[in-house]
């Protein structure tokens, strides 16, 4: 035989077997209940269901499973509404109700063709409210039959209704929430049937009933054509055959059975899913012969509620399984071999404060990878930013065992998964997948594509003791994974005792008269981003309007993602949205390359954010925006002195065009030591602190015996204006003629306040907005001064007494019959002060943590400490923030070329100590000038290069001279070096 006749005929075979293949997937939908599902001409499939906000969504798939199209069509109420697909031949049906929550229940029809475009969309008002749950069929000359619950359309084929029939007495067509239902089947052109509850209808495509048949008891679960054109009825355990005359030819007992799911014909066998012990989800596909003969019964992979037989011989199942909405794609004897992509999400996921686009991924962000496995032991995962093209590896051979233990946040079941931290990537070709160890073929990806970019919303400041979360929307010390405390301390071994459940910065002011609250107290006031010069808000997912941390270390830190992270930030540091930097080459002007990203202790973060979105605003405390920019820098430092204490700098803008009177700052706190039944709260006017102590020397869990003592401290606070002889730390110094205010009443909250003091103002309505700014003026909530239970007399000072030395109001023995340890909350409040419209105002919190040898001796080493912080950041912090990172040159410089000797091209570097007009020029052996490379140039404060091409000159030596004028006018430089072009 000859080699082509060989080859000719292996390939026959192979295309034989690979055309007989029955193609088999698994596809989890997390967010989606597939009701029903169709395969259309031409290969692929049409599914369609209700998501999570109950949106019917429709979708188009391929022949393996992924989405071609989309189509969302919004909803109102009731998740348990059930979906109908009828297939023409270039269009299919869906019909569904539109409303139950508000007892409307009209009808939806939408007609769509196989390419997603809508042919029409129509909502039927059923006369008195009586309809729910619809289905179509076929009638005839392309007209449909519509069932609802006691009415009877007909509906062309554009959809107009052509008679509307009422049933009487009714028969109440529903089906159960738990399966899908045939309701009305085609017996024949003359006769139609319809399943009620209880009753059984048969009518002729007029609508007119020809009988009628009752049922005792129980509902009826399902029905179907027989082989010879009579009606099969699944009712209570029992099979029911009905002749096309409403009599019954028999009933038999089916199978000890909870609920018959769905029956389909297949050629000449019946198949009826079952659910045979509802709850534990045992399912099974039964098979009969004759319509009436169990001849197989198989247990089902999937707690399948759907089925159609596909073109190549498999099964196409919806339902669930593990708890998640899956469509399985299986052969003839229900074998598939699959991988499945179940879960990739983040921790992060849930608190996200805006919607983004489906499928996206935030580099540096860490997420979990969950996979589902059949017929398959190990598996890879990869990742692909060209749409699937190349694709580049996460992890290999992971193994299909589902012994592992899922994340904090996920439902209770065990399953494999990864954790991956995503790299620094730019994508909108994004794709993960989930393959076969063995065979790559066998292979998931989640769908659709998605995108990727550079973003955090969420980070931890962790350079000393302190391990401090913070969000870009103003959150501080949450921990958004777990939804609990995010302020860790001793960080000796994270995660270790956590000290704050949440804190965050508030305002209040008058605008026109109005008086405006917002902030950050379990709810976020604020959304990522600038304010544009426009007045706009900046895109809250833009990568400038993402947390950015440096670290002095970080070049010396092992390679992998935090260091990438770190040295993207530094790279990509936000000056243009207000983060500190220094002016190396002093020109005023931040020029990348040159000029350095401040660090303000060995680690800084920074974030901007605004309060222009209405919505979030209102959240808070029921305001509208007022038109604030917030530039917010976090610091802290690892040296001996300040390992226990972190800061927090806010830079207030306001870019509205009003002015703010009254204005008041306040930090909030809701502080738990461990522990936070037994905290006791106080102030110190000494330190312009606000402060949290144990009340008995023994934290029930977290920090035992001698727990620590928090505070936060106001070490800067706004401007006023003062006398000529006063000075206020302002920005990187001090600035004469002004006073910084420190705290000016004590912030007390107590849980079970009430009439009497100070309790948690309302969140998300105006009231909580008045009730908030009479705190912050040292009132009660409504407005009455706050009564000292110990004199009797109003003051602004409550808490203010010592219980070091048991002097004055202080909660304990200072405060008899008063509250006993519990949790509570408290705020350090500074004003009034006045912005007007463009102006600035700072506020710099303090957080110092300390810890003695009793409860009540953690006071005074945090009074300690607070004293130690106030003067280094009044005296050391400002030399700090004014010394710069520097190596800037000291005097002009022209570098040897290198290499030299060189063909074709060489660089040539120099320095300039100050700003100047720089000429460069080349110069042949008889001094004939060659080429100009850098021409009266104006340079700053830096060292340069420039690269020569002599790819059009000959060999020979050649001189290169820099000419220098500065701009000061000083005296000009010059200087003459060789170099030699060797060919």
């Amino acid at each position: 035989m000859k080699i082509e006749n060989i080859i000719l005929f292996f390939s026959l075979i192979i295309s034989e077997l690979c055309f007989n293949q029955t193609i088999t997937f698994d596809k989890a939908f997390e967010k989606l209940r597939i009701d029903q599902t169709l395969e259309i001409p031409g290969g692929g499939y049409i599914i369609a269901g209700y998501d999570n906000s109950d949106d019917l969504t429709v979708m188009k798939l391929d022949i393996e499973g992924y989405i071609i199209w989309q189509k969302d069509f919004p909803s109102i109420g009731y998740a348990n509404k059930s979906i109908f697909l009828l297939q023409l031949s270039n269009f299919f049906l869906i019909t569904t109700d539109e409303d139950y929550s508000n007892a409307e229940k009209d009808a939806k029809l939408i007609k769509m063709d196989y390419d997603g475009n809508i042919i029409f969309e129509k909502i039927y008002e059923t006369p008195n409210n009586n309809g729910f749950t619809f289905q179509t069929v076929e009638a005839d000359s392309d007209n449909f039959l519509m069932i609802s619950t006691n009415q009877l359309y007909k509906i062309n084929s554009t959809g107009e209704i052509l008679w509307v029939k009422d049933f009487n007495p009714p028969i109440f067509v529903h089906p159960l929430s738990y399966y899908t239902k045939n309701l009305i089947a085609k017996i024949s052109n003359g006769l139609f049937v319809i399943a009620g509850d209880n009753q059984l209808l048969g009518i002729d495509h007029n609508g007119s009933e020809v009988w009628r048949l009752n049922f005792s008891s129980d509902f009826i679960k399902n029905m179907i054509k027989s082989l010879d054109n009579n009606i099969l009825v699944f009712y209570g355990n029992t099979l029911k055959k009905i002749n096309p005359s409403g009599e019954i030819i028999y009933d038999q007992i089916f199978k000890n059975f909870v609920y018959t799911l769905y029956p389909y014909r297949k050629d000449n066998q019946l198949l009826v899913i079952i659910d045979s012990a509802a709850g534990v989800g045992k399912f099974s596909l039964i098979t009969l012969e004759s319509d009436t003969i169990i001849v197989s019964e198989k247990e089902l992979p999937i707690e399948a509620t759907y089925m159609i037989e596909t073109d190549d011989d498999g099964f196409l199942f919806s339902g669930t399984k593990n708890g998640m909405t899956r469509l399985l794609k299986t052969e003839a004897n229900l074998f598939h071999k699959s991988v499945t992509m179940k879960k990739l999400d983040s921790p992060l996921d849930w608190l996200h404060e805006f919607d983004e686009p489906p499928n996206t991924f935030f580099g540096f962000q860490k997420y979990y990878i969950s996979w589902d496995c059949s017929e398959v032991n190990n598996i890879n995962l990869d990742y692909s930013t060209d749409g699937g093209i190349n694709w580049i590896k996460i992890a290999s051979n992971l193994s299909c065992d589902s012994s592992f233990y899922p994340p904090i946040g996920w439902n209770s079941e065990s399953y494999p998964f990864y954790e991956w931290t995503a790299p620094a990537i730019f994508s909108d070709k994004f794709y993960i997948k989930v393959s076969d160890s063995i065979d790559p073929t066998v292979y998931d990806r989640f769908d659709p594509i998605g995108s990727i970019f550079v973003y955090q919303q969420y980070d931890t400041i962790s350079t000393n003791n302190i391990t401090m979360w913070i969000g870009n929307s103003g959150m501080g010390s949450s921990n958004p994974e777990t939804s609990g405390s995010g302020f860790y301390w001793p960080n000796i071994i994270y995660p270790g005792p956590t000290a704050i459940y949440y804190d965050g910065l508030v305002w209040g002011g008058k605008v026109n008269g109005e008086v405006r609250v917002n902030g950050n107290v379990y709810r976020a006031g604020l959304q990522p981003g600038k304010i544009l010069e426009d007045g706009t808000a900046d895109n809250p997912l833009s990568t400038q309007s993402k947390i950015f941390k440096i670290r002095k270390d970080w070049q010396t830190l092992p390679e992998g993602t935090f260091k990438q992270r770190l040295e993207y930030d530094y790279s990509h540091w936000p000056i243009e949205a207000g983060a500190p930097w220094d002016d190396v080459n002093e020109d005023g002007v931040y020029t990348p390359g040159f000029d350095k990203p401040k660090f303000i202790g060995d680690e800084t973060l920074f974030y901007v954010a605004n309060d222009l979105d209405t919505a979030t605003s209102r959240f808070a405390y029921g305001s509208d925006p007022i038109g604030l920019e917030f530039q917010t820098t976090v610091f802290g430092f690892s040296r001996e002195d300040l390992k226990d204490v972190v800061f927090k700098k806010y830079r207030v803008i306001n870019k509205s065009n009003s002015d703010i009177e009254d204005m008041y700052f306040t930090y909030f706190a809701d502080v738990d030591l461990g522990f936070a039944g037994d905290d006791y709260e106080g102030f110190d006017s000494t330190y312009n602190m606000a402060y949290c102590f144990n009340g008995d020397n023994d934290d029930e869990y977290g920090y035992g015996s001698a727990p620590p003592a928090i505070g936060h401290m106001i070490v800067q606070g706004p401007l006023v204006h003062a006398s000529i002889l006063d000075s206020a730390r302002y920005d990187n110094g001090w600035k004469v003629g002004f006073k910084n205010l420190g705290l000016t009443s004590s912030g007390m909250i107590v849980k079970w306040g009430g009439i009497f003091f100070p309790t948690d103002p309302n969140l998300g309505v105006y009231e909580g907005t008045i009730q908030f700014y009479s705190m912050m003026k040292g009132l009660n909530m409504d407005g009455n001064p706050i009564i000292n239970p110990i004199t009797g007399e109003a003051t602004v000072w409550p808490l203010s007494g010592d219980p070091v030395s048991g002097v004055g109001w202080f909660e304990g023995d200072g405060w008899p019959g008063g509250p006993y340890p519990q949790d509570q909350r408290y705020h350090a409040p500074t004003g009034p002060f006045n912005l007007a419209a463009g102006d600035t105002q700072e506020i710099v919190i303090a957080i110092p943590i300390a810890r003695g040898m009793d409860n009540i001796n953690s006071i005074t080493k945090l009074r300690e400490l607070a004293a130690h912080v106030q003067e280094f950041y009044n005296t050391e912090l400002v030399d700090i923030l004014n010394t710069k990172e520097t190596i800037a040159p000291s005097g002009y410089t022209l570098f040897q070329n290198y290499p030299n000797p060189f063909n074709p091209k060489t660089t040539i570097e120099y320095e300039v100590p100050e700003k100047s007009n720089v000429t460069i020029k080349i110069y042949d052996i008889l001094g004939r000038e060659v080429k100009t490379l850098v021409d009266n140039e104006e340079k700053v404060r830096w060292k340069y290069k420039v690269e020569f091409d002599a790819t059009n000159i000959a060999s020979g030596v050649y001189f290169y001279r820099m000419q220098v004028n500065p701009v000061s006018g000083a005296g000009s430089f010059t200087q003459t070096k060789k170099m030699v072009v060797l060919k």
